[in-house]
């Protein structure tokens, strides 16, 4: 925490109030109470006018209300105004400087309004400051939070001491180093992190202080370099975070230390990695420590150092680029791969690609990996124009310092582009055999050709019967290579009608990347009918010629159920078409049926009717019911032959297993 010392600064501090009246005086005179007084723009805030025509030039950007032009304010502070173009949520943050541009709070403003359009905005400010002082209250606008500042508003205000109000989710206590000066080249930045608008507690640790005892101000260092120093208190987590900066206020390194043990006053001394500038000259070193859950930021000191221009060295900065080859050919995207000396100024490439004729085919960045002050290496996947008749190509990889715009280091690598391919015929298929009207049966044998090679080495089939329901489902490999023509002989599965009739067999060449169907065929064919079977003649009895012996009664012949399709171990989808015969009719002229994941859990259960028609040979044919379990789930379906009015143990049973399959998916 910052300490007034009795007789520090009060010729600064005189002349301060004097500049504060003729501001105050000045803001009195001008037209409308809420203009603010123009206001020096801090060197480390860089404004670039936004192109948004919904915004006249005239207008002021950020108008403040409240609190007036030479005002005495008191923690907390209302804060208030208008904006000509409200920004995105975040882009709007207050600082409260003091005479000595040391900043006593800063934090986000909420703001009311549509993006891009006026509005207005309103925030509490809550300081703490150990003494009266003239000051002044920041709003910095950024339109796009990751670019520029977008408007700059101030307002000057008289400070009343504070020292008992903790700061509240919308202001913090940033403090240094006891009896420090802030450093005149390269004054004080914006809170280390941004706060947010979240609830902080009550009590927040007091008298934290930072100082640096090593290196002295000034000092030339480069990277890494080491830092020590004392903290009063143990840090929130353990560690202090750091961050450097250059000249014109670009991050150039960060990252966090451990420091001490809790309870206690700490020492520190770390090695520290930040990115030197490509010129050389003036760096920040700050330290702060932060509450990483709140935002909360208890203590905050900065070091002005120097870093001498880099020597033209054998260790300049290189790229290299080690795949693919020269020569090689390639198409897009094109996958690079390589590496860098040291770490990218910006901590990318960037790239350009170019025909033969020098005309631009792609350009962009890529990030690396690596740490600052060490080597770098890079696989990244380039996007690019093919030239239409192919031909060379040429990459450029370079290194740029964003700041200054110098190309710190360019490696290229000639490539080769093969010409475009001729046009892929539009897909057909082709049914050689059965032909139409055929009487069929399952399994069906189905041959024909193709133009081009399936998408996906297959076709699917679907069969429907007379009521256009489907009864048969699936896919079947076809032979060929990709982008020759291909034929296929396939074998496919159904459930024959109960009474045989028309069917339709569809065959389908469907990209299951896109889903879209490239191509279908259809053709008509039959089922013949099950045959009728008529119950044997007895034989004509002969008369005895011994005494009459009473017939035992007939033999009843081993009940059997065998599922004939579709054949177990095959893949199914829900509904589930089957077939198969029986020895005998069923006790009660149904088979019950479960259906039945691995684990035993049952997906569905029911009955069915079967049509007898004498013994030896029963055809049946149902639609089994049951709910969908995920795709490649093991089923099994029992069949059994039980009478339920009679309540004795089934006379026969079977299980037949399939794994489970959307339909319309691919198998």
């Amino acid at each position: 925490m910052r300490a007034f010392f009795p007789g520090r600064g009060l010729r600064s501090r005189a002349r301060s109030w004097t500049a504060l009246a003729l501001l105050a005086l000045l803001a009195s005179c001008a037209p409308g109470q809420a203009t603010p007084t123009a206001q020096p723009t801090p060197p480390e805030l860089s404004i670039t006018p936004t192109a948004d025509a919904s915004v006249p030039t005239e207008a002021v950007p950020i108008v403040v209300d409240e609190p007036l032009a030479g005002m005495l304010i008191a923690s907390p502070q209302r804060l208030r105004g208008r904006l000509a173009v409200v920004p995105p949520a975040g882009g709007l943050i207050y600082r409260l400087l003091d005479a000595e541009n040391f900043v006593l709070a800063t934090g986000s403003v909420q703001t009311q309004g549509e993006v891009g359009q006026t509005g207005s905005f309103e925030a509490q400010v809550a300081y703490t400051a150990l003494g009266d002082s003239p000051g002044m209250l920041q709003l910095v606008q950024r339109n796009d939070l990751a670019g520029p500042v977008s408007a700059l508003g101030s307002q000057i205000i008289l400070i009343t001491e504070n020292v008992t109000t903790p700061p509240t989710a919308e202001g913090m206590v940033s403090t240094g180093t006891p009896g420090a000066s802030p450093t005149p080249d390269l004054p004080l930045p914006p809170s280390p992190l941004p706060l947010t608008p979240t609830p902080l507690p009550t009590v927040i640790p007091q008298g934290q202080t930072i100082s640096i005892t090593s290196p002295p101000p000034g000092t030339q260092v480069g990277s890494p370099m080491t830092v020590a120093g004392t903290t009063s208190l143990f840090p929130f987590s353990g560690n202090l975070d750091y961050r450097f900066v250059d000249a014109a206020n670009n991050q150039i390194g960060q990252g966090s230390f451990p420091v001490g043990a809790a309870g206690q006053p700490t020492s520190f001394t770390a090695e520290l990695r930040f990115n030197p500038p490509p010129g050389g000259g003036a760096i920040r070193l700050d330290l702060y420590d932060q509450d990483n859950t709140t935002g909360q930021v208890a203590a905050f000191s900065s070091l002005s150092l120097t870093v001498a221009a880099p020597q033209p060295t054998a260790g300049a900065q290189q790229i290299s680029i080690t795949s693919p080859p020269p020569n090689t050919t390639v198409g897009s995207p094109v996958v690079i791969t390589g590496g860098s000396t040291r770490f990218p100024a910006n901590g990318s490439l960037t790239w350009r690609m170019t025909d033969q004729a020098g005309n631009q085919l792609g350009v962009g960045s890529f990030a690396v990996s690596g740490s600052i002050g060490q080597p770098s290496s890079f696989t990244t996947s380039l996007i690019f124009n093919q030239p239409p008749g192919g031909g060379p190509i040429r990459l450029e990889l370079s290194d740029r310092d964003a700041t200054t715009g110098q190309t710190i280091a360019i490696s290229t690598l000639d490539m080769l582009v093969a010409g475009l391919p001729t046009p892929v015929p539009q897909q057909s298929i082709r049914i050689s055999s059965p032909p139409p009207g055929t009487q069929v049966g399952s399994p069906l044998t189905i041959t024909g050709s193709t133009v081009n090679f399936p998408a996906n080495g297959n076709l699917g089939y679907r069969i429907f019967d007379a009521a256009d329901q489907q009864i048969g489902v699936g896919a079947f490999p076809v032979a060929g290579t990709p982008g020759q023509a291909a034929s296929f002989t396939g074998q496919l599965n159904f459930a024959l009608p109960l009474g045989g009739g028309d069917i339709r067999v569809e065959l389908l060449d469907r990209d299951d990347v896109s889903g879209n169907v490239l191509a279908s065929s259809s053709v008509a064919l039959r089922v013949a009918p099950p045959p009728v079977i008529q119950p044997p003649v007895p034989p004509t009895p002969i008369p005895p010629t011994i005494a009459p012996v009473t017939p035992a009664p007939p033999t009843v012949g081993q009940q059997e159920i065998q599922v004939t399709t579709p054949v177990s171990g095959t893949t199914v989808s829900a509904p589930l078409a089957i077939a198969g015969t029986l020895a005998l009719p069923p006790q009660d002229g149904n088979l019950f049926y479960s259906v039945r994941d691995a684990a035993g859990v049952e997906l569905g259960s029911g009955t069915f009717n079967v049509l007898s028609v004498g013994n030896g040979s029963i055809p049946f044919a149902a639609t089994l019911q049951f709910t969908a379990p995920p795709a490649g789930t093991l089923i099994r379906i029992e069949l059994v032959d039980q009478s339920e009015r009679e309540r004795v143990a089934p006379r026969a049973r079977t299980e037949v297993r399939y794994t489970f399959q959307p339909s319309g998916t691919p198998r």
